[in-house]
């Protein structure tokens, strides 16, 4: 059956054999209503829910009931089936789709049951429904569980009723014969049912615009829960990780990037290089995304207020924009050490700090003007956390863009370069020194790794939460519920992994570069600075035409 592997997993005491018969949507009445699943074996009644991420869990052994009853059929709890058990508990399961199914479904499980409504005289069912629909009314919601207790008056009816106390008149008593107590008891009875009628149907007319309107809210307010079954939120794990990673890596990125951009700046301008352009504007995007790493963590779970809405947009735009300003640029560096690498020649008429500063402005125009298509395709999403989409997916042209525009493209460029690279290289390690090409090679394969590991579970993370919410869209059980929760978890965690990348960079873009380079350098007599670019290894492993 279509939930029994779901029915075992929720319920392991229940052992694997007993195949689970059915299984109905419904909630249990207590406080509120608590939706969830009814689930019908041969031998156990379960439930289970998990609303706003707590679980409630009922199992209730067939041989323990004792009494089912179909009750305050649409009143205030539409479609009600209530059950007892032998050690007094009530349970009532109301809102189900499928009430007839479900109630033919447990007499046939459940033999022994004693069906309340069939016991009772019609009677004392419509003064027991009539007592009902006024506890409805004047009592709390909470209270409904205990609505089909029988009241004192209509137990001293029915206790005229039983056989001990009535005796039935033949017809052949005569009409002048003296009245006995049995008739005149009888009598009785019949003027007080007559009296309970007329009242009854008198207060069902002064109460039935309040019932209504009950009902209606009640209604109302079932959907409300219903679509808040399934809340979207990171657990206590994933928020402990993203403080026991975001905290260094705020440390040691700050620093880094800072240092780098120091030693730059310090730098005169006429002895830069267009590879200082690339990571002095890599070192500010990374420091810009760091600046705003603590007030990601302070506002990641924290309810939005309305007047934090401008800021909660800005701080996500600068945090999305410098981390694809980051990877761009690393797809440009991936580039120029192909050109420079592959041909040489061309590399020193084009490669020039100006034409560097170009580059680095395009990447910075194209990615900003990107930025605010994310907030008209959010618009109409209301949003309840900054840092956390609870509602609604992304819209798939955003999350293709995302994916392969901002990820797919400069990670194949980046392939491609990284490999042609490595592979020359290594069909030139005879020719001029042997360990600084090799060191070289580690270099460029240590930051394609260092690029797939920050920035593919995070992108891969945006298209299975898309993929996941979009195919659980319209069901709402705890199945795609516990999907749903993981798809957004894996999300928030890949995050975590992509802010790494802000420390990563300065350390495998200038100081490992830096070293690798120096040694390219160390028999170059025409370098003053002891210090050279990528056009020193390229000039070391070309060959002569």
């Amino acid at each position: 059956m279509k939930h029994n592997k779901t029915f075992h997993k929720l319920f392991p005491e229940i052992p694997e054999t007993e195949d689970l018969l059915h299984a109905y949507i419904c909630a249990l009445q207590k406080e509120v209503p608590y939706h969830g699943r009814l689930y019908i074996s041969d031998s156990s009644l379960c439930f289970f829910s998990s609303v706003l991420l707590k679980d409630t869990k009922v199992i209730v052994p067939v041989a323990s009931v004792t009494v089912l009853k179909k009750q305050n059929t649409a009143l205030l709890v539409p479609n009600t089936i209530s059950v007892r058990t032998t050690d007094g508990e009530k349970y009532l399961f109301v809102s189900l789709r499928n009430r007839e199914g479900c109630y033919k479904l447990l007499r046939a499980v459940c033999p022994q049951l004693e069906d309340g409504s069939a016991n009772s005289s019609p009677l004392l069912s419509s003064a027991e429904n009539s007592f009902d629909q006024a506890k409805l009314v004047n009592s709390s919601q909470s209270s409904l569980d205990d609505s089909y207790e029988v009241p004192p008056a209509v137990d001293l009816s029915a206790s005229r009723l039983t056989p001990e106390n009535t005796t039935i008149r033949s017809p052949s008593v005569t009409r002048g014969s003296p009245q006995t107590p049995d008739e005149s008891l009888s009598e009785e009875y019949r003027g007080s049912s007559w009296v309970w009628n007329v009242t009854d149907r008198a207060r069902s007319l002064l109460i039935q615009r309040e019932i209504s309107n009950l009902n209606t809210l009640l209604l109302v307010y079932l959907i409300l829960l219903k679509m808040k079954n399934c809340t979207l939120n990171t657990t206590t794990t994933v928020e402990n990780l993203q403080k026991v990673t975001s905290i260094p890596t705020f440390i040691f990125g700050v620093l880094g990037n800072i240092y780098v951009l120091v030693m730059f700046c310090r730098r005169p301008r006429a002895k830069w290089t267009y590879m200082n352009v690339y990571i002095t504007n890599m070192a500010i995007a990374d420091c810009a995304l760091l600046m705003f790493l603590p007030v990601k963590i302070h506002y990641y779970s924290r309810l939005l207020e309305e007047h934090l809405k401008g800021l909660c947009n800005f701080v996500l735009s600068v945090y999305y924009v410098n981390m694809y300003v980051s990877i761009f640029i690393i797809m440009a560096i991936s580039v120029v050490r192909y050109v420079a690498i592959k041909y040489p020649m061309k590399a020193r008429s084009v490669f020039s700090c100006r034409n560097a500063l170009v580059v680095c402005t395009l990447i910075w125009l194209t990615i900003c003007s990107i930025s605010p298509v994310y907030f008209i395709t959010d618009s109409s999403n209301d949003k309840k956390m900054c840092f956390q989409r609870v509602k609604g997916a992304l819209s798939l042209h955003f999350v293709l863009l995302l994916v392969i525009v901002g990820f797919l493209v400069p990670l194949l460029i980046m392939l491609f370069c990284s490999v042609t690279v490595v592979c020359t290289l290594r069909k030139e390690l005879d020719v001029g020194s042997r360990s600084e090409k090799i060191q070289c090679m580690f270099i460029i394969v240590a930051n394609l790794l260092v690029f797939i590991i920050c920035f593919l579970p995070v992108h891969l993370g945006y298209l299975v939460k898309y993929i996941v919410q979009n195919k659980y869209e319209h069901i709402d059980d705890d199945e795609s519920c516990y999907y749903k929760q993981i798809a957004h978890n894996f999300l928030h965690v890949a995050l975590c992994i992509s802010n790494m990348n802000c420390g990563l960079d300065c350390f495998s873009y200038f100081f490992a570069t830096k070293t690798s380079w120096n040694m390219c350098c160390m028999n170059d007599t025409n370098n003053t600075e002891g210090e050279c670019d990528n056009n020193t290894v390229s000039c070391a492993v070309s060959t002569p035409t």
